[in-house]
C-alpha cells in the first residue's frame, strides 16, 4: 500500500495542493490585473489632468505674452502718434495795473496723428472753460490761496462772440489761441489752460490698459505791478 495521510494517498494530496496553488495563482493574477487596471486608469486620469493644466498654463502664458506685446505696440504707437506740447506765452514780461494782458496759448502737435481739441462734449454739452485766470494771495505764513478771477471760453475764429465747438491740429502743425484780460489790481496771477483730449483716442487706448491724459494742460504765473513814475520833466 502506498503512503496515506488522513486516509488520502500522497499523490492525491499533491494533486489537491497543485490545484490549490493554481487557483491561488489565478486569483492573485486576477487581483493583480484588477489592481493594475485601476492603478493605470487613475494614473492615466492624473496624467490627463496634469497635461490639461499644463496646456492651460501654456495657453494663459501665451495670452499674457500676446497681451503684453499688444500693449507695448500700442504704447509705442501712441508715443509716435500722440505728442502734444502746450505753452502759455504772454505779450510782455512787464504788466501794469489796468493795462490789458495779452495771452497766447500755443498747441504744438509733434506726433504723427491729428488731434481734436473738444470745447463741447458728445452730447453738445459745453466743456469747462478752457482758460482761467486766478488771483494769488498770500497769508502771514506765506501760504498761497487762489481766487478765481475770470473764466474764458475758446471763441470761434470767424466770430469772436460765438463759442467754438472744437479745433483740429494736424500732425506736425500748431494752433495758437488768444486771450486777453484786464487786471483790476496789482499782484500775482495764475494763468491756466485746459483742452479736453479726444474721447475716441482715449477709448482705443483704454482697451489695452493704457491711460492717456483726459486733457492737455499748461500753467503760467504773471506779475502785475504799479506803473513806474514818469521821468522828471515828462507829463
Amino acid at each position: 500500500m502506498g503512503t496515506t495521510w488522513h486516509g488520502i494517498d500522497i499523490k492525491t494530496w499533491l494533486a489537491i495542493t497543485e490545484t490549490a496553488v493554481k487557483v491561488l495563482a489565478a486569483l492573485f493574477a486576477a487581483m493583480w490585473a484588477v489592481f493594475l487596471l485601476v492603478y493605470l486608469r487613475k494614473r492615466d486620469l492624473i496624467n490627463q489632468h496634469i497635461d490639461k493644466e499644463k496646456r492651460a498654463l501654456i495657453t494663459e502664458e501665451l495670452k499674457n505674452k500676446e497681451s503684453d506685446l499688444n500693449i507695448r505696440k500700442l504704447e509705442i504707437g501712441i508715443r509716435s502718434q500722440i505728442r502734444v506740447g502746450v505753452d502759455i506765452v504772454v505779450e510782455s514780461e512787464e504788466h501794469y495795473e489796468t493795462d490789458p494782458v495779452l495771452v497766447f496759448v500755443k498747441i504744438d502737435n509733434q506726433g504723427s496723428k491729428a488731434i481734436i481739441l473738444n470745447w463741447r462734449g458728445k452730447d453738445d454739452s459745453p466743456e469747462p472753460p478752457a482758460f482761467t485766470v486766478w488771483a494769488v494771495n498770500f497769508d502771514v505764513n506765506g501760504d498761497a490761496s487762489y481766487i478765481k478771477y475770470k473764466d474764458f471760453n475758446v471763441m470761434s475764429t470767424k466770430n469772436p462772440v460765438i463759442r467754438a465747438v472744437s479745433h483740429i491740429v494736424r500732425a506736425g502743425g500748431a494752433e495758437t489761441l488768444s486771450f486777453v484780460f484786464k487786471p483790476e489790481k496789482i499782484g500775482l496771477y495764475l494763468l491756466s489752460f485746459r483742452a479736453a483730449a479726444d474721447d475716441e483716442v482715449r477709448s482705443e487706448a483704454a482697451q489695452y490698459g493704457v491711460r492717456l491724459p483726459t486733457a492737455w494742460t499748461a500753467k503760467r504765473y504773471v506779475r502785475v505791478t504799479d506803473r513806474p513814475p514818469l521821468p522828471v520833466g515828462h507829463t
